[in-house]
């Protein structure tokens, strides 16, 4: 992989649109505070606009980004999307990540030439199969690997083994060509459990996702250990594979404190 200059740490809480506006203002608040980085909705359910939610929690922080996992699975109308994100990222001062879901070159071209006049939103695209790996490498702003395969319905994490995901930025690279320096390497992490021994935390996460115990305890979207062990492992994954944005689940805000605290920003 091309050599560059490794980007500083940030950390991603990834929460559902259902959550509810207090909760949401609580979290930014407090993950404002603590050195989190981005607040995330993952879902998208229900009529109303997912962006909501991210203006509440803009509305009481000052440098906390907010953006989607998903907001729009299908993208019906990418140009009444890309003016809907372009007038959130005002309301919210610049500080939205559109991430989309099964997205097509031609949404996100038609979403880029509405954006084209100064509105630019980053894009958020994940690599579920190699078709949005390609359109990752030429669309997106950030990249967010997340070990899983989808075929027809059914989604799951072959390939979220160190290998796997090595082999997936090599790929990432070979696409993206000289864009590739550009790119924010992400993580949407399978599992954070932090503290306590790695080795009595990994065997029900492995039964879990249905894989090999060694596969968890190398993968680079499982988070699973002490929070030293898991600081040295996201240096180390970062050294490697270029990896510097790590999104997790909301259940894993407290135990991942001590690890935000240490790496976020360096």
């Amino acid at each position: 992989m091309t050599s560059t200059t490794p980007r500083r740490f940030r950390f991603g809480l990834t929460t559902t649109h259902a959550a509810a506006p207090s909760a949401v203002r609580e979290s930014a608040r407090r993950l404002e505070g603590e050195g989190w980085a981005t607040l995330l909705m993952r879902e998208h359910a229900g009529p109303s606009s997912i962006f909501a939610p991210l203006v509440s929690a803009a509305s009481v922080t000052s440098d906390l980004r907010v953006g989607t996992l998903a907001a729009n699975d299908s993208v019906p109308d990418p140009v009444l999307l890309a003016h809907e994100a372009a007038a959130v990222n005002l309301l919210v001062d610049g500080r939205l990540e559109l991430g989309l879901g099964a997205a097509r070159r031609t949404d996100t071209t038609r979403m880029r030439s509405t954006w084209a006049e100064g509105a630019h939103v980053p894009l958020l695209l994940t690599d579920h199969d190699d078709d949005a790996l390609a359109l990752a490498a030429q669309e997106a702003d950030i990249v967010a690997l997340n070990g899983l395969t989808a075929t027809g319905s059914d989604v799951v994490p072959d390939g979220a083994g160190f290998d796997a995901v090595a082999a997936r930025v090599r790929l990432l690279e070979a696409h993206a060509g000289e864009r590739f320096s550009r790119l924010e390497l992400g993580a949407l992490t399978l599992v954070a459990s932090v503290g306590g021994d790695a080795d009595r935390a990994v065997l029900p996460v492995a039964s879990a996702l249905g894989l090999a115990p060694d596969v968890v305890r190398d993968s680079p979207l499982a988070l699973v250990g002490s929070a030293s062990e898991v600081i040295d492992k996201l240096v180390a994954t970062r050294e490697r594979l270029g990896i510097s944005y790590v999104m997790v689940r909301d259940t894993a805000m407290d135990e991942m404190g001590p690890v935000v605290a240490k790496l976020a920003g360096t």
